[in-house]
């Protein structure tokens, strides 16, 4: 991998920057900067570590992803799937005490980091291809409201446990429901009617900026949080994040290695699902998976330096990115710089702030990731995609956000496995006055021959779908017993192994000895060269490979034509 200006992504975009980009990407920098203190604060505490933890993890790995990263409103941090699993994988570890307990979380990230920083390098990026777009929809849509369900408890003022479960919400919510602070409620009801009318009247003003201002000072004045019981995120700790580099565990290693691996797959394949879907929205960007992980590597191997414990994209804060209206990596550079100066100065104003708040303007932003319209237009179209879609989504909704990826990644093998076993074939005729040939169930009143059998295959051959190609082949001559030809139109096969020639050499010998000749056609280059190679062609013979099915099928008439005639001309 050769360096230059095109692996720093951020370069390229600064060759037309101008201030109208700017100041975009100003304003959705400091929304997003506001957003990152009290979800990073929830987060390191459902990984079990002090709250400080999840503001560290929005520092320094935004600022290296947005050199290198080539999405240009995923934002990079710690994230809620990833705080879960690093909060149950090192519970089970058993660490006696909380210094090793977080050094534990910084070893994990640094592992991982380097993990996706090597398969990047490696070009493993291609896994993230088995993410069909349905497969990235479904997945998105129940996760954006598996993260919105989280959010309800700040909006109704509940003391309840959040789960990934959409059921378990549910269930959770209404057994509490009559617990509902009113006060809270209507301060979360108020929050998302000031942001919905704010964007009728201009996308261009910061709404979520307004309205934690506003509702910061109310409750600050009004003492909503001690006479009404309303939320707040209350003492954010300051300070720069002090270097970790000599707290990682490496005697730890072997221990803590398959956390890690897991860390760095999960994490990845969610940063790479939003990206995808991100660029599916705005459509003025494209994504590459192996950049993306080595981007994402290096932040994580970077961040864990200054108390980084995980580095991921995040579903609600790359929405709240998108929506304020980001148009470069340049909104988290912004980000991260507030972050900085909040944590050194500006903590104290923050302790007011209602997480009824934070939780109106996540469930906002989340639930314009949920593309109703994507799983209509499938389900007229493709019966399969949508399947696909259904699964993801109903796996994602009900059982777990990775069960869910998990699902949606083996449902797109196993469909890709089964088409490609399972390969369009076709038995062809000659549209009249022409030289092109035809399926014959799509096109009336072709030409065919009693005893010519013309079969497309719109495949490449490999062991898996040989059989059924022989078997399509013996059905056709069930129907035709008088065969005497059958010409192979090979046009669409660009890629043949050494196990289905084999197998093809054995049934064209096995048609020979039936007296039935197989004729090819349109064979490419590197296939013809495999027949050479193998000695397939000393089988069918030289004068079996035809330009094209017209070559081929005329040759064997005047072939017969001129049999016939001389035993004619024998019979006088």
């Amino acid at each position: 991998m050769s360096f230059n200006s095109k692996n720093i992504p951020l370069l390229e975009l600064f060759k037309s920057y101008d201030k109208s980009v700017f100041s975009s990407d100003l304003l959705a920098g400091l929304t997003l900067g506001l957003i990152l203190i009290p979800q990073g604060i929830a987060y390191a505490i459902i990984a079990g570590l002090p709250p400080i933890f999840g503001l560290y993890s929005a520092l320094i790995p935004p600022i290296i992803y947005a050199f290198l990263g080539t999405s240009r409103r995923l934002s990079i941090g710690a994230a809620a799937m990833d705080s879960l699993i690093i909060g149950a994988g090192l519970s089970a570890l058993n660490y006696s005490n909380q210094l090793d307990y977080v050094s534990a979380a910084i070893t994990v990230c640094f592992l991982a980091g380097f993990v996706q920083l090597v398969l990047g390098i490696l070009r493993f990026g291609f896994f993230a291809n088995f993410l069909s777009k349905p497969v990235i929809s479904g997945f998105t849509s129940a996760a954006s409201i598996i993260i919105a369900m989280s959010q309800l408890k700040n909006v109704f003022g509940l003391d309840i446990p959040s789960s990934n479960q959409v059921q378990k919400s549910v269930e959770n919510l209404v057994k509490h429901l009559d617990e509902t602070n009113w006060t809270t409620f209507i301060v979360a009801l108020s929050t998302a009617v000031l942001l919905i009318g704010i964007k009728k009247i201009s996308k261009l003003i910061p709404g979520p900026i307004i309205v934690v201002t506003i509702f910061t000072a109310l409750t600050y004045f009004m003492h909503l949080d001690s006479e009404y019981g309303l939320k707040i995120v209350g003492e954010v700790p300051s300070g720069f994040p002090p270097f970790t580099g000599s707290w990682f565990l490496w005697e730890d290693l072997i221990k803590l290695a398959p956390l890690a691996l897991t860390i760095a797959l999960i994490s990845y394949m969610q940063s790479i699902s939003i990206a995808k879907s991100l660029q599916d929205m705005k459509n003025d960007h494209e994504v590459d998976n192996n950049q993306e992980m080595r981007a994402i590597g290096v932040g994580a191997m970077i961040g864990s330096l200054f108390g980084t414990y995980s580095s991921a994209g995040g579903f609600s804060r790359s929405a709240v990115n998108q929506e304020a209206g980001a148009k470069t990596p340049v909104s988290l550079i912004i980000a991260s710089v507030f972050i900085l100066i909040v944590l050194l100065f500006l903590t104290g104003p923050f302790y007011f702030l209602p997480k009824a708040v934070i939780g109106a303007i996540i469930i906002t932003a989340i639930l314009k990731l949920i593309d109703l319209k994507y799983a209509i237009e499938l389900f007229k179209m493709s019966k399969e995609d949508f399947f696909m879609l259904l699964i993801t989504f109903g796996v994602t909704l009900t059982v777990g956000i990775i069960e869910g990826l998990g699902i949606g990644i083996f449902v797109s093998i196993a469909l890709l496995l089964f088409k490609s076993t399972n390969p369009h074939i076709a038995v062809c005729g000659r549209i009249p006055n022409s030289k092109n040939f035809r399926n014959i169930n799509r096109f009336q009143d072709v030409e065919t021959w009693e005893n010519i059998l013309i079969v497309r295959i719109d495949s490449n051959l490999y062991f898996a779908n040989i059989d059924t190609v022989k078997s399509f082949i013996k059905t056709e001559l069930l129907k035709k017993p008088q065969t005497e030809l059958v010409v192979i139109k090979a046009e669409s096969i660009s890629a043949i192994d050494t196990t289905s020639l084999k197998a093809l050499d054995e049934f064209v010998k096995s048609l020979q000895s039936q007296n039935i000749q197989v004729y090819f056609s349109g064979v490419i280059g590197p296939v013809r060269d495999l027949f050479y190679k193998i000695g397939f062609i000393d089988t069918i013979g030289k004068e079996s490979l035809f330009l094209d099915a017209e070559c081929a099928v005329n040759h064997f008439l005047k072939h017969e034509n001129d049999q016939h005639q001389s035993k004619a001309n024998q019979h006088n």
